[in-house]
């Protein structure tokens, strides 16, 4: 095949005679488990000219209407973790909404919430990267179809705006943008602030004691509302660097933020559990087939990156809380959060 175009005998053998097949080559991936399944799928599909006319086909693949259904529960999940993302690219692309509808009912019923945060991520993704604002106008329209599928695309909005900003000016000169008057959002928009407040803080310093002494100068400045969600955001880009790639440790030694403020560690340790949780349901590390092996495992071996080890069981516990609030915002069940904080797990870097 070359795409979805079957190619006859005489085709095959114009195209492979002429030239040795290297199968250690990188461009070739060997697939021999269902884990693979949604890469195969997805990656023949690219080979079509126009990538976005695979929407109109997928209600009638076999996939979905066939195979998906006999799918085992966790070969289901991964599947949908991965093809809705690429369905919320597609539907960020339309401005008919008839169209973005019949994208929508394409998500499997379990994942809207998922597609509605991966829409938003998709509106910044097309926006330059300081571009709030017009990402999240882009996303007004959600507001009559669904308010909580308009929350969750401003989730997803701000959560990559925070990822991806220029750590240019000061966090406190950008309270403006995280400010809302409607209440489901501020977690959002505050824990984005938060992550970026420590990227900033970063580029001066990174380590974790010049990180708390500017905690404990910016966080009593906020209003008591919104403290835990900034802390939250914080823990997300401190443990983003040992799930960000799979490959890299964690700069610090996780017990090494129980030195915090007791007040602070809450919210910090919660961070890191939505952090965590995250990373197993991304499905960005599955495309980096030359680093490690198919996405089970490697999301599995990205979470383990920050290990547990010395943490008392109350962090731990803040750990697990902070998945399972991911989980319930994103609407999945919350299954595996012990394996998100077991002592031990993996590498942790000398600081």
């Amino acid at each position: 095949y070359h795409g979805r175009t079957p190619l006859s005998r005489e085709e095959r053998k114009r195209a492979l005679a002429s030239a040795k097949m290297n199968l250690s080559d990188t461009k070739f991936v060997s697939v021999d488990t269902m884990f693979s399944l949604p890469e195969v799928y997805l990656c023949r599909e690219a080979l079509r000219p126009c990538a976005d006319r695979i929407v109109p086909r997928l209600d009638r693949s076999p996939l979905l209407v066939s195979v998906l259904p006999r799918l085992a529960p966790e070969d289901r999940r991964d599947f949908s973790l991965e093809v809705v993302p690429f369905l919320a690219a597609a539907a960020s692309r339309t401005q008919d909404r008839a169209e973005f509808s019949r994208i929508e009912e394409l998500a499997p019923s379990q994942y809207k919430s998922w597609f509605s945060y991966w829409l938003g991520i998709r509106l910044m993704i097309s926006r330059d990267r300081n571009d709030l604002a017009q990402a999240i106008a882009e996303a007004g329209f959600l507001r009559s179809r669904s308010p909580e599928a308009y929350h969750l695309a401003i989730a997803g909005i701000y959560r990559l705006w925070a990822q991806r900003a220029d750590p240019l000016v000061p966090p406190e000169t950008l309270s403006h943008l995280v400010a809302s008057e409607v209440p489901e959002i501020l977690p959002y928009s505050w824990r984005a602030l938060g992550y970026y407040a420590a990227h900033y803080w970063s580029q001066t310093d990174g380590s974790l004691d010049y990180l708390n002494r500017q905690l404990q100068t910016f966080i009593p400045r906020l209003d008591p509302t919104v403290q835990r969600y900034a802390l939250q955001g914080v823990g997300q880009f401190l443990f983003s660097r040992g799930t960000i790639w799979p490959v890299f440790a964690l700069p610090f030694a996780p017990s090494q933020l129980e030195r915090f403020p007791l007040t602070y560690q809450q919210g910090l340790f919660e961070g890191a559990g939505m952090e965590l949780g995250e990373s197993r349901l991304a499905p960005w590390f599955s495309w980096r087939s030359d680093i490690g092996p198919g996405p089970h495992q490697l999301l599995i071996g990205s979470v383990r990156q920050a290990s547990t080890r010395g943490l008392s069981e109350t962090s731990v516990t803040y750990i697990r809380e902070g998945a399972r609030q991911l989980m319930v915002m994103l609407g999945l069940p919350p299954s595996d959060i012990a394996q998100l904080a077991r002592p031990g797990a993996v590498r942790v870097g000398d600081g």
